[in-house]
Formats: C-alpha cells, sequence, structure tokens
C-alpha cells in the first residue's frame, strides 16, 4: 500500500485538515512515516517478549476490532500509527479518500505551528509545545497533540540522538521508553525545544511550505 501512494499525498492531506478538521486526512501522514523505511523482515522474537522485535507486530493474529481502529482514525486522526495493522488500514481507506488541496491558510497554520517551537526553551517539552499552539488553527487539545506527534513521526520534530522514522526504520525493542507513564508516543516524547526543527525532513514532505 505504501508504494501506491505517493509522499506528497499525505502530506497534502495532513496540511487540508488543518483548516478542515477532517482527521482522517491528518492520520495518513502518520501511519505513512511510521512505516517509511519498514523492510519485508522474518518474525524476531526479543527475550522476555512476545512481540516482534522489529516491528512490534504479533506472530499469532490477536483479535482486533477494526471498527474500533476507524474510530480513533476519525476521532482523533489515529492513536496506533506505528502499529502495522493500523498504518497499513489507514492507508487502505485514505486510498479512496477524495482529498482536497492544501490552502494557503493550511500552510500558514503550519508556519505558525512551527515558528512556536523557537519560543520554548531549551527544555521546553511537547507539552509545551501543544500549549503554546493553542488558537493557530481549529482544535482540542487531542488533536494538536495528534499533530505534534505525527510530526514526531515525520521527522520534523525529533530528539538528536535517538533513532527516528523518517531516517531510519526505529525496531520496536529499540525505541527507548520512560522509566514512568508518559502519554505521548516515541520518538516526539523525548523531542526538546533545543531540538528545534528537522529541516531536512520538513523539505521532503513539505517542500511548498
Amino acid at each position: 500500500m505504501r508504494e501506491r501512494i505517493h509522499p506528497d499525498a499525505v502530506a497534502n492531506a495532513f496540511l487540508s485538515s488543518l483548516s478542515s478538521r477532517r482527521m482522517d486526512l491528518r492520520s495518513a501522514l502518520g501511519s505513512y512515516s511510521a512505516i517509511l523505511r519498514l523492510e519485508p523482515h522474518p518474525y524476531t522474537q526479543a527475550r522476555g517478549r512476545i512481540d516482534c522485535a522489529i516491528c512490534g507486530d504479533y506472530l499469532e493474529s490477536r483479535q482486533t476490532d477494526i471498527n474500533i481502529l476507524n474510530f480513533e482514525r476519525l476521532k482523533w486522526g489515529g492513536v496506533r500509527h506505528t502499529q502495522p495493522l493500523y498504518a497499513g488500514l489507514d492507508l487502505e481507506w485514505f486510498s479512496s479518500l477524495q482529498v482536497p488541496e492544501a490552502t494557503q491558510e493550511d500552510r500558514s497554520h503550519l508556519r505558525q505551528l512551527l515558528d512556536r517551537v523557537s519560543t520554548l526553551s531549551p527544555h521546553g517539552r511537547p507539552n509545551d509545545l501543544e500549549k503554546a499552539i493553542k488558537g493557530i488553527f481549529a482544535s482540542n487539545q487531542s488533536e494538536r497533540r495528534t499533530v505534534i506527534d505525527i510530526l514526531g513521526l515525520s521527522g520534523v520534530l525529533v530528539p538528536m540522538g535517538l533513532p527516528n522514522f523518517f531516517s531510519t526504520y526505529p525496531k520496536s525493542a529499540e525505541r527507548k521508553q520512560p522509566d514512568k507513564k508518559n502519554d505521548w508516543n516515541y520518538p516526539v516524547l523525548w523531542w526538546r525545544g533545543s531540538d528545534g526543527i528537522n529541516e531536512e525532513a520538513l523539505r521532503f514532505w513539505f517542500p511548498n511550505l
């Protein structure tokens, strides 16, 4: 499915979602980014785990309610982008959508969001960025968090020194997790204001920003 969709298409859909508030359009960039560098591989079990050490999927299929996955996609723009099952379904659903062209207003929304990064302290965290972008585009807290998570998956907001989905495929077993509960997803949970913006990823996804 990834090969049948051009990266420009999911980037355009993400942009257009900022003014339309269509979560189904927003989700696809997260899923595409999460499997951008994923290659076919055999199931590889790490010690003490039952999921694949590479992609995090399970050898024996577990019953997953597809309706729940679609609900999450439509309600929040997806919450399981790094799970291969969700990413595949998301992109399959996306391929049948009529996607409007992103407008100058949409591009302005993203430019303003990225401008707010420079206002954070070097120790600023994703929570601080979520608060800083409030009011730029119509959204609630959950929607803003998803936007930031997706920008992390796409490589635009990534922590220095840790593998990210834009430059490589971080194996599931190697995705550093915090000692304490954290509601943000890898890799953006480790992003700080001092990391700034990855200009290479920004140009890849949004060359006409």
